[in-house]
């Protein structure tokens, strides 16, 4: 299918649901007689039997939009007539006022369709193959002026949206998040996201009106031609009919009725399993809470001081406080007595326990590390042997002193434990859950030893390379995560001390990093080409200036060749100009010798002798005279050839002077370029320097106090892992992941201190604060509509969206639409309130099909069914360049991330490279045998991809055009396309409905999903 029939699927679909409308209307009354009758001298029209008002935006615009309005609308209409409104339509055009209210005759609109006045409208054969008005359509439009004509805003009426078939499925649009974790799939009316590893679903886009209205999990009423993720990943937009969804990733918060956890002021602690939970409450209580069971949470304790620290055994059968003045009390859960207590005398910051509670450690205010372990009075002291013994002692335990009371408490007895005692910069306690006599211990200094109580010399220790401020342990006791001063969290394999992953952190902070070292890069690279220019430039400049002091020189020569040509003219000129002096003295000398011979006639007979004399005089001035005539003849054409060389010289020194003009213009054109060229040089620099100043600041952030970790913990079924930073914020990793899977940003509250997270039942996860209640967040987010831009009703937004792009810093999108055959058109919004920030109208002559930010954002590039291509300078709105060399629609544009080239893809069944600097083709990859509809490049590379209309998907170097892969993706149309920022992954969908997911360096097919 291409993209006129996509367009035409689209109208046709809308049409359908006027139909539906009029026919719902009508269904109890007869709109026609039997036939229609023809009018006098005009077209048939149908005679109409209906009592009801005609409804002008319901039964008169859409047969207007299909017949008229590709001639007649507001930006270029024809004889001035403007049918695009009721305004317009009443006003009328060159021909008078459109429509006279209740008088047809009087109606230039119904006279000419009905065929009564000359022109008739639309004529026949017209080049749009735009059709009359049919008989049922006159007879309507004859009743609305008799009627009136009463309008307004073709909308007021509402639209009446029909349902879109289920066969009506085809993916126009497919887009991958900057993370590479899930993609966004637009098929018919609906957006699913979907896992990009394992092709599961993981939510569909659901507008909350269109499902309480329609009953129907449905995007958007339209077919959805375009969807994008903003450079975060924390957004998606979505295009409708003239409108914008956009859409955010949320963390939804429980409440206290959701979650008795958000009832917790301080420290939380859960046994091992997740099930049992205690924690303080608003006034200094403490509460415990089973998560199996339904019954509420019940107050255990009521300390004298607020607690600072809280620890729970396996089971949550004991709960071990410590408070503020420094006493340690064991809890019996079971009874709400204290087992054990003791004072300490002391300040503690950090508390730790063993599997049964039987063990416990704490940090002083000092850094050392104290510990204790109680058993039931005069039993002995001894050291647990497994988790198992550990949870059947207990229970022994409490048998007995179930049987014989409540026992008394016990003073906890303190362990010995050697070089422990010596520890003076503890940061943090861990007891091992698979081994409860060994317990883990931070250092300031970035260490993590082990040591087995009691007595145990520390084991193989592990070194975090910084201070080292939080640790957890997984439930198995196999892993242990640290995380440091230097912002850096690390998970360790305990058996061999082996590192395992690096959290790499907040994936937008990921995001944003790796955007400020590709603009460093490509800024550098910038720089570097310009520089490789410069030397370019010179060479150039001195191959001009060479030219020029060859043109100077050949110049000089021809000068030099007239002047000669000249002396050699002007002598024989003067050679000739004495030959004719010479013949008019023999021509005088001739004529005294004739006069004397008249004389000497008369005197014959006294001078014959001397007639003889002068008849031989004669005849030597005759024979002179023949021969300065020969070489008169001979000087003549020397003196033509002379000026005829003169000629070819004064010729040659002109040409040789147009030459030299053309050189030194030249050279001026090239040297003009340098200071421009190296202001540009300086532009790039300095560009450069702030990005590299930008990602150093970014990246110094990491180990700000504002992002450290105060708190990590373990699922309790090892799955993911969890960290609590002094921003407020918690991370969530999924195994076998370096970056968050979600990021948790409770709002900020200036009297919170975080404290630590803990993962809560039901898939919840607990963020504590000192002094501050608790908020509960579910883990997975939710994918909440933000906000809409434009409507059917009343939007900025002309026609269906069919291009979306955020801006690379994620603060604007441009939006492209336009009606087909009349405009396209482009427009930027603000992403965080939907301001229209910048309309650039109708900048195109037909729909815009393709939309992209340069990778900097200071250009658009925008491709339309009018054939070109477009660059707009986004800051000042100017038009840059046209880009034309397309011979049918442009369907899809790409950037390459060096700013230089673009690529884009037609429905000429073409690919063009174009420069950017230029404007020119660099080249035309041919050889598809369908159209091209989507072109993207991979990663930072020359290569590019694109989707066709036979199904496949083709690999080239933009460079030279060479093909390197083909993919048989789909048996039908291909209509979109997209890759990883890797360039290792690429999805691509079509009419069938399905989503492709490829390996593109294997050339192997990952899924598909339907």
């Amino acid at each position: 299918m291409t993209q006129p029939a996509r367009s035409l699927v689209v109208c046709l679909a809308a049409c359908l649901a006027t139909w539906l409308a009029d026919a719902a209307h009508f269904a109890d009354s007869r709109l026609f007689a039997e036939g229609p009758s023809p009018d006098q001298d005009g077209r048939p029209i149908a005679e109409l039997d209906r009592d009801t008002p005609i409804d002008y935006a319901r039964d008169i615009v859409p047969f207007l939009k299909r017949s008229c309005l590709a001639c007649h609308f507001e930006q270029d209409p024809e004889g001035d007539l403007n049918l695009e409104t009721h305004s317009g339509l009443l006003a009328g055009g060159f021909g008078g006022p459109g429509i006279v209210p209740g008088e047809p005759d009087e109606s230039s609109v119904w006279l000419r369709a009905s065929g009564h006045e000359d022109p008739v409208m639309p004529p026949e054969d017209n080049v749009l193959d735009a059709e009359p008005l049919s008989p049922r359509e006159l007879a309507l439009l004859k009743r609305w002026i008799e009627q009136g004509a009463e309008g307004g805003d073709t909308t007021s009426g509402g639209i009446d949206w029909t349902p879109l078939p289920e066969s009506v499925r085809p993916v126009y649009s497919v887009a991958i998040s900057p993370d590479s974790k899930w993609v966004a799939r637009a098929r018919g009316n609906r957006v699913s996201l979907f896992d990009l590893r394992s092709g599961e679903r993981v939510v569909n886009l659901v507008d909350p009106e269109l499902a309480s209205n329609r009953g129907e999990d449905l995007t958007d009423v339209d077919l959805i031609q375009a969807v994008a993720f903003s450079p975060l990943g924390d957004r998606i937009a979505t295009g409708g009919f003239r409108s914008v969804k956009l859409w955010r990733r949320v963390h939804q918060r429980l409440g206290p009725a959701d979650s008795p956890l958000a009832r917790s002021v301080g420290p939380v602690a859960s046994d091992p399993t997740g099930k049992t939970w205690a924690w303080i409450d608003a006034i200094g209580n403490v509460e415990s809470w089973d998560a199996d069971n339904d019954q509420p949470p019940r107050i255990v304790a009521r300390p004298k001081s607020r607690p600072v620290g809280l620890a729970l055994s396996t089971g949550g059968k004991r709960l071990v406080l410590a408070d503020a003045d420094g006493n340690v009390a064991v809890w019996d859960l079971k009874t709400d007595s204290a087992a054990a207590r003791l004072a300490t005398e002391t300040s503690l910051v950090g508390l730790a326990a063993s599997n049964d509670a039987t063990k416990i450690a704490a940090i002083r205010t000092d850094g050392s590390v104290a510990l204790w372990s109680w058993s039931r009075p005069n039993a002995p002291i001894e050291p647990q042997r497994s988790n198992e013994s550990d949870e059947s002692d207990a229970d022994e335990s409490d048998a007995n002193e179930s049987e014989t009371g409540d026992a008394a408490p016990t003073e906890l007895t303190r362990l010995s434990v050697g070089t422990i005692d010596a520890i003076d910069s503890a940061t943090a306690i861990r007891f091992l859950p698979g081994d409860p006599t060994t317990l883990a211990v931070a250092h300031d200094g970035g260490r993590i030893d082990r040591f087995s109580l009691p007595g145990g010399e520390p084991a193989s220790a592990l070194d975090h390379g910084a201070k080292v401020l939080a640790i957890a342990v997984d439930a198995d006791g196999k892993r242990i995560a640290t995380a440091g001063e230097d912002g850096v969290t690390r998970i360790w394999n305990l058996a061999d001390g082996a590192p395992l992953e690096t959290l790499q952190g907040d994936p937008a902070d990921g995001l944003m990093t790796t955007s400020l070292e590709r603009d460093l890069a490509r800024q550098s690279a910038r720089v570097e080409r310009l520089n490789e220019r410069t030397g370019e430039i010179n060479a150039a400049i001195e191959v001009e200036e060479k030219s020029v002091a060859e043109a100077e020189a050949a110049r000089e020569k021809a000068a030099e060749d007239v002047a000669e040509k000249e002396q050699q003219r002007e002598a024989a000129a003067n050679k000739v100009a004495a030959t004719e002096s010479e013949i008019e003295k023999a021509r005088r000398e001739a004529e005294q010798a004739r006069e004397r011979i008249e004389k000497r006639k008369q005197e014959i007979a006294e001078a014959e002798k001397a007639i003889e004399a002068s008849e031989a005089a004669i005849a030597n001035a005759q024979q002179a005279e023949s021969k300065l005539k020969g070489q008169l003849e001979a000087d003549r054409k020397s003196l033509d050839e002379k000026a005829k060389e003169k000629e070819a010289s004064e010729k040659q020194l002109g040409e040789r002077e147009q030459t030299l003009e053309t050189a030194t213009d030249r050279l001026r054109r090239v040297a003009s370029r340098l200071p421009e060229h190296e202001a540009t040089i300086r532009a790039a620099s300095r560009r450069t320097e702030r990005s590299e100043s930008r990602l150093d600041r970014h990246r110094s952030r990491r180990g700000t106090p504002a992002g450290l970790v105060v708190g990590l913990a373990f699922s309790p079924d090892g799955r993911r892992i969890t960290s609590r930073h002094r921003d407020g914020t918690a991370r969530i990793y999924r195994a076998g992941e370096t970056t968050a899977a979600q990021v948790i940003r409770p709002p900020h509250e200036a009297t919170a201190e975080p404290l630590g997270v803990a993962f809560g039942p039901g898939d919840t996860v607990c963020l504590f604060d000192r002094n501050s209640p608790a908020s509960v967040w579910e883990v997975d987010p939710r994918w909440q509509l933000e906000r809409t831009i434009g409507s059917p009703q009343d939007s900025p937004i002309s026609d269906r969206t069919t291009a979306i792009d955020f801006r690379p810093d994620g603060l604007a999108i441009a939006v492209g639409s336009g009606p087909p055959s009349r405009s396209g058109q482009v427009l930027i919004f603000a992403t965080d309130d939907g301001r229209l920030l910048r309309d650039f109208g109708a900048i195109h002559g037909d729909t815009v099909f393709g939309l992209r930010f340069s990778p900097d954002g200071t250009a658009l590039a925008s491709s339309a069914a009018d054939k070109t291509v477009r660059l707009t300078d986004v800051a000042s709105g100017e038009a840059k360049r046209t880009l034309e060399g397309h011979t049918h629609h442009v369907l899809s544009l790409a950037w390459n991330d060096d700013l230089e080239s673009i690529a884009s893809a037609a429905a000429d069944q073409t690919v063009k490279v174009w420069d950017v600097e230029t404007g020119g083709q660099r080249r035309t990859i041919g050889g598809f045998p369908k159209e091209v509809t989507a072109i993207r490049f991979v990663g930072a590379s020359d290569r590019i991809v694109s989707a066709c209309g036979d199904g496949q998907v083709r690999l080239h170097d933009a460079d030279n055009g060479k093909l390197i892969r083909t993919l048989q993706v789909s048996p039908d149309f291909l209509f979109a396309v997209d890759v990883t920022p890797d360039g290792k992954t690429l999805v691509t969908g079509g009419q069938t409905g399905e989503l492709h997911v490829w390996d593109l360096e294997e050339g192997k097919r990952i899924h598909e999903t339907n």
